[in-house]
């Protein structure tokens, strides 16, 4: 069995029982934390001999109107202060979604998440939420933002096998 870590914001806090395959999770996520909170914290939350890395983060970042070229910036940064630590870490980089109550971030959405994929290298990947996970009420809680327990389970069952074969 791998070891995983979920460090970000809510969407990964309230994913509370995490049904992926093969993953012993330690989710260290904390809600309404953006990538500067992160910058400063994310030494804490590094566990030896954990090479497997989920991140999500930066949504709260544009309701605090950071700049998205800080948070491609503050990403990167948090990205290469985990691989200092080991070089055999790798990375699953969750894209900021397309959540209703972002709708009028869409364009910084699509903008930022580009950059960041564009920044992938080696075994770190691009897990693209906004492939499976649209505007429609379905996928959110009342506030048009968090996600419901059947998000997850799509999520789990889209990427969960991705996953796996990434971090064997």
């Amino acid at each position: 069995m791998n070891d995983m870590i979920f460090i970000g914001s809510s969407i990964f806090e309230g994913w509370s029982q995490p049904r992926l395959p093969s993953f012993e999770i330690y989710n260290f996520a904390v809600g309404g934390t953006t990538t500067g909170y992160w910058l400063e914290n994310i030494k804490s939350n590094i566990k030896p001999g954990v090479h497997n890395y989920a991140f999500y983060c930066g949504s709260n970042d544009l309701n605090a109107v950071i700049l998205p070229d800080k948070i491609i910036e503050n990403t990167n940064k948090i990205f290469n202060l985990i691989k200092t630590t080991n070089s055999r870490i790798q990375i699953a980089y969750f894209s900021i979604m397309k959540a209703p109550q972002k709708s009028d971030k869409f364009e910084i959405i699509d903008y930022i998440n580009s950059n960041i994929k564009s920044k992938i290298r080696g075994n770190d990947i691009f897990i693209d939420l906004n492939s499976i996970i649209d505007t429609n009420p379905k996928w959110y809680q009342d506030d048009e933002l968090h996600l419901n327990e059947l998000t997850y389970t799509e999520i789990e069952n889209k990427f969960g096998a991705v996953l796996s074969q990434w971090a064997a």
